[in-house]
């Protein structure tokens, strides 16, 4: 990265701690940063234009167009330099103390109001015959807040979620794809583009049952159950996890009262392993006991 956009990046960071909210105004980002790169920038790193503007006679005004421009046609680039940026103060601040957990909170929320790959190819993950697999977007808290508060979508888990946990939920899932490479992906008909929830995986620790492990999961809005999309982004998921990716294993879990999840992981051909009392579910004795399935990668 160039010193321009080091000091610019560092000027993002800074911003997004203090005042996340920000990051949506892009014309705050010009105005804002267009003083840091006047302050920091070398006029070599600006180009012939930046020094011919610096000599005029003008009161600085020639030169302050220049560096408006270059930060207007940079924005991009250094909100993409800060997401990757950011992903490495998040990972070190939750090493730190619980005394920064706090800013460790700040960071995820304000990786949650940006995405700089929602215009992006690369956003597209998996496609099946019915189904568009992506990286997610800012743009869809609303529709992930409104399925993790829905009680029937969340009838197999302790509580709904709250706006505030799904978009720290939100943020995650980016940070944890733009690390691995894959996450729970937004999950949309190709048909209508409709949003329908969520398929893919995530690195889980998921009990002191089970070491640290990938995990294929599933959450799908009420009007998308019965018609086999679960199923099919799933089958495509596992593909996507041992040929793309080459993970040796898969793994799933699921409280056993939740059976049309179970026979899901059933018709993916996954091994039934042993069954276990969750931990983390202590607090809800009819979530508590969990069936653990695996699929492993064939070598041969």
């Amino acid at each position: 990265m160039d010193p321009v956009r080091q000091k610019l990046v560092g000027g993002v960071l800074a911003v997004m701690f203090t005042q996340p909210e920000r990051v949506r105004d892009r014309d705050w980002i010009v105005e804002q940063f267009t003083q840091v790169t006047l302050l920091a920038a070398d006029a070599g790193e600006l180009g012939a234009d930046f020094e011919a503007a610096q000599r005029a006679q003008d009161g600085g005004s020639a030169a302050l167009q220049v560096v408006q421009r270059f930060v207007r046609d940079n924005v991009d680039q250094v909100l993409n330099a800060c997401f990757a940026l950011f992903l490495h103060v998040a990972d070190d601040l939750r090493g730190r103390a619980a005394t920064s957990l706090g800013a460790h909170d700040q960071v995820l929320q304000a990786l949650s109001y940006f995405d700089p790959r929602d215009a992006s190819d690369d956003a597209l993950r998996i496609e099946t015959a019915r189904l568009r697999l992506r990286a997610w977007r800012a743009s869809d808290i609303d529709d992930l807040a409104a399925l993790c508060a829905d009680p029937a979508v969340m009838r197999h888990f302790p509580s709904a979620l709250s706006r505030a946990e799904s978009e720290r939920t939100l943020a995650r899932l980016q940070a944890h794809d733009a690390e691995h490479g894959f996450c729970y992906f937004a999950t949309e008909r190709r048909d209508t583009g409709a949003f329908i929830g969520f398929i893919g995986l995530m690195r889980q620790d998921l009990s002191p049952a089970l070491a640290p492990c990938v995990d294929i999961g599933w959450r799908l809005r009420p009007e998308a159950w019965g018609q086999g999309y679960a199923l099919e982004g799933a089958q495509a998921v596992l593909h996507f996890a041992f040929e793309v990716h080459e993970l040796p294993a898969v793994h799933a879990i699921a409280p056993l009262v939740n059976t049309p999840s179970l026979r899901v992981m059933e018709r993916l051909g996954m091994t039934r392993l042993a069954d276990f009392e969750h931990p983390a579910l202590a607090a809800s004795p009819t979530l508590q006991r969990c069936a653990h399935y695996r699929s492993d990668r064939e070598t041969t």
